[in-house]
């Protein structure tokens, strides 16, 4: 009877050896963070936000010797270089075009999502606390999520398309381990579970357009040709290809050839016409890749001088003329 006894204490504690012996496990997945379309115009934002997923297991009887872990989520800069003076940001790219953009704990986006990895500003990781209460003696899991909130910036000057960063490895990661043997999120130790996501934005070609008068002013005569200027100012994308009509006006019977001034309060025209150049050789009219102004954005204004003129004519009538031309930029 001792010697049955002896073997069953014996059975028992090669048992209790075994499951000590075990490790809980963590796994993360990190969601992509998409922007979608950005807005062009020069200090617009625009947020998003996504989640990390997390799963930790413990073994058989392993709750009993593992009570609590600590889950430490980290992301790091990207695979493009992080600012990292005051101030910094992350980056996507296009080419040599940079867009700012940066990862936050909250919603608010106040406080930057860092990581032991990499120096953020100090910013530190996402620290979660997980408890084996109510997982089974013999195993179970837990799962849970955190939010990543994500704000882009347009700056002036970005040429429109897709921008793109990607984090991997430990840049999107978690170190993990019992309360005991990982102390602090930014120390050493801990397992290392690693995920990958991707942050990306879409910038559209905009452009912007507006135009000023042209007066050709007061004259008694039309029997020499009279000469004047407005300017139209636009703003494109950098890089975006444009092209500047001009309709007919609403002259009755005008064309982009041979526009025509209408008398306040009459039916008697004045004609004028609108060129591309300061020797009023090149029409403007609407004529796509023919005769309207052609161009490439730059992201900033860009101003196109409007060069009119009143060709000798027989004097008309007394009065004001005046027309409205319609300028439409296409990109």
């Amino acid at each position: 009877m001792n010697l049955i006894r002896y073997k069953i204490w014996f059975l028992l504690g090669a048992l209790v050896f075994s499951c000590s012996a075990q490790a809980v496990s963590c796994s993360v997945s990190y969601g992509d963070l998409s922007y979608g379309q950005v807005s062009a115009v020069a200090g617009a934002t625009t947020d998003t936000q996504s989640s990390v997923n997390y799963t930790c297991s413990w073994g058989f009887f392993e709750p009993f010797f593992v009570s609590g872990v600590r889950l430490c989520l980290h992301i790091g800069p990207g695979s493009t270089s992080y600012n990292s003076a005051p101030g910094g940001f992350r980056k996507m790219r296009n080419g040599v075009n940079v867009m700012r953009h940066d990862i936050f704990t909250n919603a608010s986006r106040s406080t930057v999502w860092g990581s032991k990895f990499d120096n953020l500003r100090n910013a530190r990781p996402v620290e979660v606390e997980l408890s084996s209460s109510g997982v089974s003696i013999f195993g179970g899991s837990k799962t849970g999520s955190v939010q990543m909130y994500g704000r882009a910036t347009t700056d002036s000057g970005l040429g429109s398309g897709t921008y793109t960063e990607i984090y991997s490895g430990t840049q999107a990661s978690a170190t993990y381990g019992p309360d005991d043997s990982l102390r602090n999120c930014n120390g050493t130790g801990g397992d290392l579970a690693t995920s990958s996501f991707t942050a990306s934005a879409n910038l559209a070609a905009q452009c912007s357009i507006s135009a000023s008068d042209l007066v050709f002013g007061a004259t008694p005569s039309t029997a020499a040709p009279i000469n004047q200027t407005s300017t139209i100012n636009l703003n494109c994308s950098q890089g975006a290809a444009w092209q500047v009509a001009l309709n007919p006006g609403n002259g009755a019977g005008a064309t982009t050839t041979t526009r025509k001034m209408t008398r306040d309060g009459g039916t008697e025209t004045l004609n004028y016409q609108l060129y591309r150049n300061a020797g009023r050789t090149q029409l403007w009219g609407q004529s796509q890749n023919n005769d309207t102004f052609s161009g490439s954005g730059t992201g900033n204004n860009q101003s196109l001088t409007v060069y009119g003129r009143v060709p000798a004519q027989t004097t008309p009538r007394t009065g004001v003329y005046r027309d409205t031309v319609v300028a439409t930029v296409i990109f």
